[in-house]
């Protein structure tokens, strides 16, 4: 996604209305574009002054009696097919104000976001991969193969990426493939693996190389294979890079679990 592109989707992005896929796009884009967060902080932060403004403002007492002597008169029961004490305009007017207050509670969630930054030794890349997981992996209904065999997943990948895929043969107890789907990361093609162990959700992202500096982290050389680590809500993160692929793994589990996993993609066979 590119500036001008991003500044068609800032009011949809605001009011909650994007798809997962585009809202994706939008976060990915204001991760790295300093400019473009400037602008929606700004958009942020004009809005919340004035849902503040609205809520300050007082209706004139008659209003607010008028006002509640028409519910009342709406809300009395009638012989119709209502069916209970409460018509359809009431509900608009109710879901109405659900809805004012739902929105205003997700332009503060997002101003609190937007402005408290990302920790200084976490990396965007990890930012990125850590938001994505917590979406795909919530579900098999994220995924858009749901298949255990590694070679059938293999080929669905190889079908649509413009760069082949070598899925790991794991060898670890309880371990399995639940599926895949095709991903983003640093706008780029990239495939993500699904595998569950001991019901935890680990994802495999495998990418094109990207820009170096991007891939921030504590550095651990294991099995003659060079990671780099990270942690970032609750979620652990290890990257490395082979030939011109990079591949990042992501659990809620410990990092040392997940370099267990890591090494198995990076040194052991493949489909």
């Amino acid at each position: 996604m590119i500036c001008k592109e991003l500044t068609k989707y800032i009011d949809a992005y605001l009011d909650d209305e994007l798809s997962v896929t585009e809202n994706l796009r939008v976060q990915a884009h204001l991760v790295f574009c300093g400019r473009c967060k400037a602008v929606v902080k700004s958009e942020v932060a004009l809005r919340s002054l004035i849902e503040a403004d609205a809520l300050e403002d007082r209706a004139p007492g008659h209003l607010k009696e008028k006002i509640l002597q028409q519910i009342g008169e709406r809300a009395r029961p009638e012989h119709s097919q209502a069916g209970g004490l409460f018509d359809s305009g009431v509900r608009v007017f109710v879901a109405g104000l659900l809805a004012g207050a739902v929105t205003i509670g997700l332009i503060f969630s997002l101003a609190v976001y937007l402005f408290r930054g990302l920790p200084g030794d976490v990396s965007p890349l990890a930012a990125e991969i850590v938001g994505k997981h917590q979406i795909y992996s919530r579900g098999e209904g994220n995924l858009q193969i749901r298949s255990s065999n590694p070679l059938e997943v293999a080929s669905w990948l190889r079908q649509r990426l413009d760069f082949p895929v070598k899925l790991p043969q794991l060898a670890r107890p309880g371990e399995r493939l639940v599926g895949a789907r095709l991903s983003s990361i640093l706008d780029e093609q990239a495939a993500f693996l699904l595998y569950e162990r001991a019901g935890h959700r680990i994802a495999l992202y495998v990418f094109k190389a990207g820009p170096t500096h991007l891939f921030l982290g504590t550095p651990k050389s294991v099995g003659g294979v060079q990671f780099f680590t990270s942690t970032l809500e609750g979620y652990s993160v290890v990257w490395w890079e082979d030939q011109d692929r990079y591949y990042a793994a992501i659990s809620d589990r410990g990092i040392n679990d997940l370099i267990e996993f890591s090494l198995l993609c990076a040194r052991g066979r493949t489909f």
